[in-house]
């Protein structure tokens, strides 16, 4: 039973890399497409959200998930065809959507869109994993998704067409960091980014994390208070810090 189970899977996904390979590229000059990813918990939303304040972006306003590796390019395929279709209606040059986890589906974007353009994110290990057991409640869980996110990042912070902001850097200098995350976009400057208010997440939250994210990310920006020291035992901290520093020292972290 579990092997026919295992060869039905193993059969589906063939089928899906094997349909992946036919379908025709997205190539369009009119409209920019832009995805931002990242490990989760390291301001994947803040950066989204304040770049949907752009005059000229069109924001996705939610996770779409659409690049994972479980259905054929022909899914996103459509999708984004849509949303370039919006974008231009609105009279947007540019179209943001944010998926954290696609950060391991960047090959399939590039796939369907060579011309894409990455915003790729990181934050150091120890605020990170903080962050994401308040949520999980499960420390292995949260050191293993950190490593896992960031090994993926590391192999397309180099690529073409990439830009990678650091979490620490955008909450200490934010308007040049998004000055050129809009010069990355091919877009002038607009001081509306930096601006407190409504968030484009709000009137689409279809999960509990994500209102609270979407309440976060209404503010000015603001350097978050770290909850590590207080929140894991010396022992635990040690074993971050370890189990991250191969990943921390190849990002540029190497002191917490």
């Amino acid at each position: 039973m579990l092997f026919r189970k295992a060869f039905r899977w193993y059969l589906k996904r063939a089928i899906v890399l094997a349909s992946d390979w036919t379908v025709v590229p997205i190539r369009n000059q009119e409209v920019t497409p832009c995805f931002i990813a990242g490990c989760g918990h390291s301001g994947t939303t803040l950066v989204a959200s304040k770049l949907g304040q752009h005059p000229a972006i069109f924001t996705i306003r939610r996770e779409s998930q659409i690049f994972y590796p479980n259905k054929s390019l022909l899914h996103p395929k459509g999708i984004v065809k849509e949303w370039i279709y919006i974008s231009k209606q609105d009279q947007k040059i540019c179209f943001v959507e944010k998926t954290p986890k696609h950060i391991h589906c960047l090959n399939r974007i590039r796939r369907l869109l060579p011309e894409s353009k990455l915003i790729l994110i990181t934050r150091n290990p120890m605020d990170t994993i903080a962050s994401l057991y308040l949520r999980f409640n499960d420390l292995s869980l949260s050191i293993e998704r950190w490593n896992l996110d960031n090994e993926a990042l590391l192999n397309w912070k180099e690529k073409p067409n990439t830009h990678l902001i650091y979490f620490e850097e955008l909450i200490a200098e934010p308007e040049r960091v998004f000055r050129d995350a809009l010069t990355f976009l091919g877009l002038d400057w607009h001081s509306e980014v930096l601006e407190g208010g409504q968030s484009v997440y709000e009137t689409h939250i279809a999960v509990e994390n994500m209102k609270i994210r979407a309440q976060q990310v209404k503010k000015k920006i603001y350097k978050p208070e770290s909850k590590w020291p207080e929140l894991f035992s010396k022992e635990q901290q040690n074993r971050m810090i370890q189990e991250t520093a191969a990943i921390s020292e190849r990002l540029g972290y190497l002191v917490f």
